[in-house]
């Protein structure tokens, strides 16, 4: 099941650095029609791909119990790195969507949908693992002391989000290794979704 699960990550992987290598190659030498919107925008389509590379590459090395055991200062630092890039990532994607899309109308409201459920689900994951509990416990939390989470949210500028759907991703020994968050369907789906991905990995969740 690991070796499956990895070899899924391996050629999703491969698929988006492809496509981020031709969006970028295409910055130099444009299709018609195909790139004309990019080009227009070099540096924001630049801010968006290349913050993506970086979340495509070291993604994966976080759910490496190798790495983390070996080399957790590195583990702890890329993990900054994916978040960072995934912040950018969602933020630039809400800005290109309604300038440069290729199929209209219907595609800038897709993409500035998933952009919104990426954001909404790196910031579960944030509030996770900087609270150090489930979203499901914030969420409780944050209904008996909604001033106090409310402030936090503020705070946190759109990164902290005490709402279900992620939870801590733990080793066996229960030390928490990081957080992973969904969204896009229910909280409790969500979650599903989540402590699935972390069970597949071998890892326990929290």
């Amino acid at each position: 099941m690991r070796r499956t699960l990895w070899a899924c990550v391996a050629v999703l992987s491969l698929i988006m650095i492809a496509v981020a290598t031709r969006r970028i190659l295409g910055l130099r030498v444009p299709a018609p029609g195909l790139d004309t919107g990019f080009v227009r925008h070099r540096l924001l389509t630049l801010a968006h791909v290349v913050p993506g590379l970086a979340f495509v590459l070291l993604g994966p090395f976080q759910f490496m119990t190798g790495l983390r055991k070996r080399h957790p200062s590195l583990h702890r630092w890329t993990g900054r790195v994916v978040l960072a890039s995934a912040l950018v990532i969602g933020i630039t994607a809400l800005i290109m969507s309604p300038q440069m899309a290729i199929g209209g109308a219907s595609e800038s409201a897709a993409t500035f949908a998933f952009g919104v459920l990426f954001l909404f689900a790196i910031g579960k994951a944030f509030a996770s693992i900087g609270m150090g509990a489930a979203s499901r416990t914030l969420l409780q939390r944050a209904k008996e002391n909604p001033q106090f989470y409310g402030a936090l949210a503020a705070v946190g500028q759109g990164k902290f989000v005490p709402q279900t759907g992620a939870v801590l991703i733990k080793d066996k020994n229960g030390n928490v290794l990081g957080a992973a968050g969904g969204s896009g369907g229910t909280g409790d789906e969500d979650e599903a979704v989540c402590i699935a991905g972390v069970e597949a990995a071998g890892l326990s969740w929290g």
